[in-house]
């Protein structure tokens, strides 16, 4: 059996009831669940219909007019009255059928669901796209491991600013291929670079000039490896930013490619 105050929770919804009744549907309410989610659709319908039409004030006067007009003798002949029904008519029930509001519910939650989707799937292909060279990257330096030829040449500290950090480059000298990895060197002024070099036979040839990050670490893909000697050596310096034709002080640390 329907309960009547069923019938009340929309015009609740509007503050349309007298205290009596709207106390008797918060009763209701705090003690039936779906009630609740009845009365919260509801709200939402009326918060849109409050701010779908323009509130204006009445022009000066009009309430006084108004009860004016109510007071004089009207000449209408008064017709019999309408029996009332005897169940009260749902205003909102009217206005919206239960399966048109069903379905623009249903379509409501489905673009909101379709929104969300499409922010993830927008938000999953921007991460993708930044992954992509490093993937990439990745790929080269897997390719680069399984040649013939390739060395891993970890660079010694000489004692004259390392601060304790670490640098070792994966070289293939058939392909000239090599791959820079440093962490922890100390950060330099802006006007310094680090630069690597190949030392062939006692000549230096430069070989990358590069900046670390915040915490003294660099990731250095090099496509083209100088010309060798009979004794070859790598070793890092710090230069002028942009880098320098020569070395122009004592490298930092030095490692022997193997022949």
């Amino acid at each position: 059996m329907t309960d009547h105050r069923d019938e009340l929770i929309e015009l609740y919804a509007l503050g349309a009831l007298p205290a009596d009744e709207a106390a008797e549907v918060e009763d209701y309410l705090a003690s039936n669940s779906q009630a609740q989610q009845r009365y919260s659709q509801y709200q939402q319908v009326a918060q849109a219909l409050r701010w779908s039409v323009e509130q204006r004030e009445p022009p000066e006067g009009a309430y006084e007019r108004f009860c004016e007009r109510l007071a004089k003798p009207s000449n209408v002949v008064a017709s019999k009255p309408t029996p009332k029904p005897a169940k009260r008519q749902s205003w909102l029930a009217s206005l919206f059928s239960r399966r048109y509001y069903l379905i623009a519910t249903a379509l409501t939650i489905f673009l909101v669901l379709l929104a969300g989707l499409g922010g993830r799937i927008w938000q999953l292909q921007n991460e993708v796209a930044s992954l992509q060279p490093l993937i990439a990257e990745n790929q080269q330096l897997t390719e680069l491991l399984a040649k013939s030829g390739t060395q891993l040449v970890p660079l010694a500290d000489t004692g004259t600013g390392m601060a304790g950090g670490s640098i070792n480059i994966i070289v293939n000298p058939q392909t000239g291929q090599s791959y820079l990895s440093a962490s922890h060197l100390p950060p330099l002024a802006a006007n310094q670079s680090y630069q690597l070099w190949l030392i062939a036979d006692g000549t230096p040839q430069s070989m990358e000039v590069f900046d670390v990050n915040t915490s003294g670490d660099a990731l250095i893909w090099i496509e083209r490896l100088p010309s060798t000697g009979a004794e070859n050596l790598l070793g890092i310096t710090v230069e002028p930013a942009g880098g320098s034709q020569q070395p122009t002080s004592n490298p930092l640390a030095v490692g022997t490619i193997d022949a």
